[in-house]
């Protein structure tokens, strides 16, 4: 039969006639293949054509698409890429697509002769409705041999979303905006979509913007500077990005955008002068037009402050204009670039810009320097200040006038003659001048030859002191009941001599002090104190020394703290320790142990974590507790802070103060929990489950992004995002051929709370790759389920194994224990089938349930071992850590 075949050739090819080739071909038919009609869609050898069995080793070339999956949207194209292997064969292969989804086409393709892939495009109608095909196959077609590659999948889905951008025309003038309006319709993408504006031409820029999850439309701002040449763009396109890498991005249509120039041009007057005295100036505008002839509103930026313009706006038609400038009277020097904008009001806005032009303030004819600027004064005294001042303009005389003096205070009237430069000021203070520092004089120069014009010249300020002032030490003394302390006094005398007779005020309850005085000429002296043996404990900070002169003045001394030893009572904070969680609230409970005190106590926490704040409480007179509530902040900080406080203040004795023994506050993440179902994840090679996620909310109602971490080798896993507000999502976990058999691994789902930058975890999950057609070699089960462990105690637990093929010793233990508890590893020895652990928790170990334990068996020689299958878990199990 190969010999007929190849003699058929050489003869065909050198031009035998074609009753010959008809003869030859009804004798060599009845060997060949027969080749299946191109309407059947039954599966295709994936590595040979459907020859005869004589035949098959004479197949010349074999397919292989690539990749192995293709996703396809309405109106979207893909393209794969087909690989032939030849076997000798190095013709042209005409390609065929088989089973394709409706409205699914394929280019007609082939492999020219010699080489050995291409790529076929396939095109999905705008009409395509979603269907998935995994049969799809391409047949190739030689000369000789028909061969068909793999199936491969073909995927049609529904396009996320589709948007719809207006207007398609948009003009911008030169350094000015415009807006485009982005509506999309949402199909099966709930997402945020960034949108971008492009090409556009140098200098014209589209304002970055993004559509949130859960809207529809927005406005995106188009701005040219005040360069962008002006002309037309065509072909500007809105594309629509989703924030998933795993959603396809949407393109509108060609926009036209142009770039309009200025209407018109705007020139001004180069410089104006403004006199200090201010008032009104003519300011001229010539304003040549180009294409419009409407109203032009104007605007000027850079003018001094305290200076307008009135009606800055220029009538329809009109090439001239003269405004006013009218300025403030007493502003200060300055030298301003004003620039002049006209807007056309019946033009879309369009504006242009004048030329910079100078607009000068004078200032003030005089300024002035004035030593001391706090000028010192002693009730009944009088003192002195040297006023200079530096003459621009102006050489006549100056009235000096003194504004807005303390009471009890009087300056002697001043007048500068003409040409001179300086005159002192004469400030006299009555006995009754209040005390202290005082500014907000103002000193006026009046130019007197210059229609009077006031012009300021400084400002200044008054310090009025005592006659004498009185200086206690120490800052603190603390007394004990029945016990004494001094105090010291020293007088500062300025203009008073005479004696001076010290008294004590705001002592603490039951403390007293003696009288003292000071004789004339006399500066130091010092004040006994003394409690009595049945003064309360506490302490007050104001406590002050009076003095007063044969003339009943009188002068206070600083304050300083006077204490007496001894607790009013005692603060305890139950619990010890406080968890909390971002954007949750605790209580906490204080008690106070009463003991010479039965008044109310202010209650106030110190140390407390960032972004954690406490209520205010208050103990009840005749009360022993109350509590306070903590509230934490949404971007609080993971902590654990040891050194908190409660501070305890005796409202009715000084507000002397208790400070509780430190406790504990654990600032935990908590804005959001994660749970799932289930908890054991079984898959076999190339099968696919769902994990079902649940969001219980505690204070954040934003989007969350999911994720698996710690899949075993050969699974992959959705990414998925819960919506804003929304609770609950499901993710498709896939096994692949090159999962390992009989591998058990603990996996957990991540949660992104992408507002505020936060992770969650769920409680893990474990996932067992299942032998296809046999059970495990060992299984693993714990008896009880449930597990009560109390704190500082400990109980047992029961391990049992079912063996299948491993009879050797297999090592056991617990994973993912709760904090402060421990357990005991196991053996099972050979030809056994079970092994008792024990579990431990410690006294301070943290109260709760846990729900992800799950014992693990570990076989050490077998060949369970040497055929790669690891470790055998049981599956989840629950410990409570409860109190002794």
């Amino acid at each position: 039969m190969d010999s007929l075949k190849k003699g058929f050739l050489i003869m065909f090819r050198r031009g035998i006639g074609f009753l010959f080739l008809c003869s030859v071909l009804l004798v060599s038919t009845a060997g060949c293949r027969k080749v299946e009609p191109q309407e059947s869609r039954e599966p295709i050898d994936t590595e040979r054509s459907r020859l005869p069995e004589d035949s098959r080793e004479a197949a010349s070339f074999s397919l292989r698409v690539e990749p192995a999956a293709v996703t396809l949207h309405p109106g979207r194209a893909e393209r794969i890429r087909v690989v032939a292997r030849r076997s000798g064969y190095l013709g042209p292969i005409e390609l065929e697509a088989r089973n394709l989804p409706s409205l699914v086409r394929a280019g007609n393709v082939k492999i020219p002769a010699g080489q050995d892939g291409v790529e076929v495009e396939l095109t999905a109608s705008t009409r395509a409705a979603p269907e998935s095909r995994s049969d799809v196959h391409i047949v190739g077609n030689g000369d000789k041999d028909s061969n068909a590659s793999q199936n491969f999948a073909v995927i049609v889905r529904d396009l996320p979303f589709t948007m719809h951008v207006e207007p398609d025309r948009i003009e911008v003038p030169q350094g000015g905006a415009a807006a485009l309006k982005v509506v999309v319709k949402r199909k099966d993408y709930p997402g945020a979509i960034s949108i971008e504006v492009g090409p556009l031409p140098a200098s014209v820029q589209a304002t970055p913007t993004t559509i949130p999850p859960g809207r529809n439309e927005a406005q995106v701002p188009i701005t040219a500077a005040g360069n962008a040449g002006e002309g037309i763009s065509k072909g500007v396109t809105v594309r629509g990005i989703p924030i998933s890498k795993d959603v396809v991005s949407m393109t509108s249509g060609p926009l036209t955008l142009s770039v309009l120039g200025p209407p018109f041009t705007l020139t001004t007057d180069k410089e104006i002068k403004i006199p200090y005295e201010g008032g009104r100036l003519p300011l001229k505008i010539a304003v040549p037009r180009r294409d419009y002839t409407g109203p032009i509103a104007l605007q000027f930026r850079g003018l001094p402050a305290g200076v307008t313009v009135t009606q800055p706006k220029i009538p329809s038609g009109a090439l001239n204009a003269e405004l006013e400038l009218v300025a403030q009277p007493g502003l200060p020097h300055s030298v301003n670039t004003v620039q002049a904008f006209g807007v056309a009001e019946w033009a879309s806005n369009r504006h242009a810009a004048s030329p910079a032009f100078k607009v000068q303030v004078e200032g003030p004819p005089l300024v002035a320097r004035i030593e001391p600027a706090l000028v010192p004064l002693v009730q009944g005294s009088t003192s002195h200040c040297k006023l200079d001042i530096v003459r621009k303009g102006y050489d006549g005389p100056v009235e000096v006038d003194l504004r807005n003096l303390p009471a009890e205070v009087a300056v002697k009237p001043v007048m500068i003659p003409k040409g001179q430069t300086s005159a002192m000021l004469e400030f006299t203070a009555g006995d009754k001048a209040a005390l202290g520092d005082r500014g907000g004089i103002a000193v006026v120069g009046i130019a007197v030859e210059r229609n009077k014009l006031a012009v300021p010249l400084a400002g200044l300020g008054t310090r009025i002191q005592e006659p004498f002032s009185l200086l206690l030490q120490p800052a603190s003394i603390q007394l004990k009941e029945g016990d004494k302390a001094k105090l010291k006094v020293k007088a500062v005398r300025r203009t008073y001599k005479g004696p001076i007779a010290l008294s004590v005020k705001n002592l603490p309850g039951q403390v007293t002090a003696e009288r003292v005085t000071l004789a004339e000429g006399k500066d130091e002296g010092e004040i006994e104190v003394a409690a009595s043996a049945t003064a309360p404990s506490g302490s007050r900070t104001d406590v002050q020394v009076i003095g007063a002169s044969v003339t009943s003045r009188q002068a206070l001394s600083n304050t300083v703290v006077v204490g007496v030893a001894g607790k009013l009572f005692d603060l305890a904070v139950r619990p010890d320790i406080v968890l909390i969680s971002f954007g949750d609230k605790a209580l906490v409970r204080i008690v106070a142990a009463r003991k010479n005190y039965k008044g109310p106590i202010a209650i106030s926490l110190k140390n407390l974590p960032g972004q954690v704040v406490a209520s205010s409480a208050t103990i009840p007179a005749g009360k022993n507790e109350t509590e306070v509530e903590l509230s934490a902040g949404l971007r609080a900080e993971a902590v654990k802070k040891t050194d908190v406080l409660a501070i305890g203040a005796a409202v009715t004795a000084g507000n002397a103060q208790v400070a509780s023994p430190p406790f504990q506050v654990d600032l935990r993440p908590g804005l959001v929990d994660l749970d799932i179902e289930p908890r054991i994840l079984k898959l076999s090679h190339s099968s696919m489950a769902k994990l079902k996620v649940s969001a219980i909310r505690k204070g954040y109602l934003g989007p969350i992004a999911l994720e698996v971490r710690n899949l075993p080798k050969g699974f992959k896993a959705s990414r998925v995002i819960i919506a804003e507000k929304m609770t609950h999502a499901e993710i498709e976990v896939q096994a692949d051929f090159s999962a390992r058999e009989g591998d058990t691994v603990d996996a957990q789902v991540h949660g992104i709370a992408s507002l505020v930058d936060r992770t969650v975890k769920s409680p893990r999950f474990m996932v067992r790759v299942g032998s296809v057609g046999q059970p495990p070699p060992l299984e693993v089960s714990v008896a009880p389920a449930v597990i009560p462990v109390p704190r500082g105690g400990s109980t047992k637990i029961k391990v049992t194994i079912l063996r299948r093929k491993h009879d050797g010793p297999v090592h056991v233990d617990l994973r993912n224990l709760p904090l402060g508890v421990e357990a005991t590893r196991g053996v099972i020895q050979k030809g056994q089938t079970s092994v008792d652990l024990t579990l431990s928790a410690r006294a301070n170990a943290e109260l709760g349930s846990r729900h992800d334990i799950c014992a693990v068996a570990s076989p050490r020689t077998s060949l369970i071992d040497s055929g790669g299958h690891g470790n055998f878990a049981s599956g989840h199990l629950r410990i409570d850590v409860v109190k002794k």
